[in-house]
């Protein structure tokens, strides 16, 4: 087993380990380990993303702010706000009684922003879980829940199938939750084990290729000047010689996406200084790869991902069934 290691503390913005990169990529990373260590690889990549989870409501008021001035939109709103249409239309096309499952739902967001969407008469017929592995974001959805006179359960694990039972749910809803893994491969199977057959799985979130190659995220970091950047990058094209490969021209919307996604980290950045230290390397992967991985382990794609924004796919919709 190989994972590089890179020390980006003198750097402007920090890059974060590449077990955060997507799994499909980890060879761009120089990652390396033999078919027997893979699982114990994505536990560490897991690990990693523990680390970043932290005060869920914050986090959420951050990203916000940082899309509204980096990106030109409050981007967490607009996908909440997709999503919970999506919902919210197949649960007034039945009259039947669903439970309905909020996956790393933080704040409580997402399960809100549903809640006041829906006719009363719908509403009635739902009962409502709250997955998220963060606290606080668990006591805030809780009180902020509250208010609607409606009752919601919260959990605090993320290994569905150790707390509910097999085809438990009518209805899973995952915004801005998966790209906090590397690999989609567990969390959809957990997923898949607590959906009913013919289960409704609609995931809201962001999509980019920045994180899917060294040579991306060294452009991003060549936009910026500091004293010691000749040494630095010289050793970030040391440890990940990939970024110096010649790569063949993105498509217009995910080249737009890659491009936003640049400008929501520095206005991230700007905003929470502490962040740096822990890099923007995250789970963001072009949408064919949900679709791709949502085939392979038991779903049907109803139809092909919404896009959000008019030139840009790095806010995508993705609707699911277990089939």
């Amino acid at each position: 087993m190989y994972i590089p290691e890179f020390d980006d503390s003198s750097f402007p913005i920090g890059v974060g380990s590449p077990l955060r990169a997507p799994k499909s990529s980890w060879h761009n990373w120089g990652i390396v380990y033999a078919q027997n260590e893979e699982s114990a690889v994505v536990d560490m990549s897991e690990a990693e993303f523990r680390k970043l989870l932290r005060d869920a409501e914050k986090r959420m008021k951050d990203i916000s702010a940082a899309a509204t001035a980096g990106c030109f939109g409050d981007y967490p709103k607009m996908i909440n706000d997709a999503a919970a249409g999506v919902v919210a239309d197949s649960i007034s096309s039945t009259k039947s009684r669903l439970k309905l499952l909020d996956i790393g739902a933080g704040s409580g967001n997402t399960s809100y922003t549903l809640a006041n969407r829906l006719q009363k008469s719908d509403l009635d017929r739902i009962e409502f879980y709250l997955s998220d592995p963060e606290g606080s974001g668990r006591e805030y959805a809780e009180k902020r829940l509250a208010g609607l006179k409606h009752s919601f359960t919260t959990c605090s694990d993320t290994e569905y199938s150790r707390i509910f039972d097999e085809e438990t749910f009518d209805i899973a809803i995952s915004v801005a939750s998966f790209n906090n893994h590397s690999d989609l491969i567990r969390p959809f199977r957990s997923v898949h084990k607590i959906l009913k057959k013919g289960g409704l799985l609609v995931i809201a979130d962001w999509h980019s290729p920045l994180p899917g190659h060294p040579k991306y995220v060294r452009e991003f970091l060549d936009m910026f000047s500091w004293e010691t950047k000749n040494d630095d990058m010289h050793r970030f094209t040391a440890t990940y010689p990939k970024s110096e490969d010649d790569l063949p021209p993105l498509s217009a919307g995910d080249n737009q996406a890659k491009e936003s996604m640049k400008s929501f980290w520095v206005s991230y950045m700007q905003r929470n200084p502490d962040r740096k230290k822990k890099g923007i390397l995250k789970g963001h992967r072009p949408v064919e790869m949900y679709v791709s991985d949502l085939k392979n382990n038991g779903y049907e794609v109803e139809y092909d991902p919404i896009q959000v924004l008019p030139n840009s796919r790095l806010l995508m919709v993705t609707v699911a069934r277990k089939a």
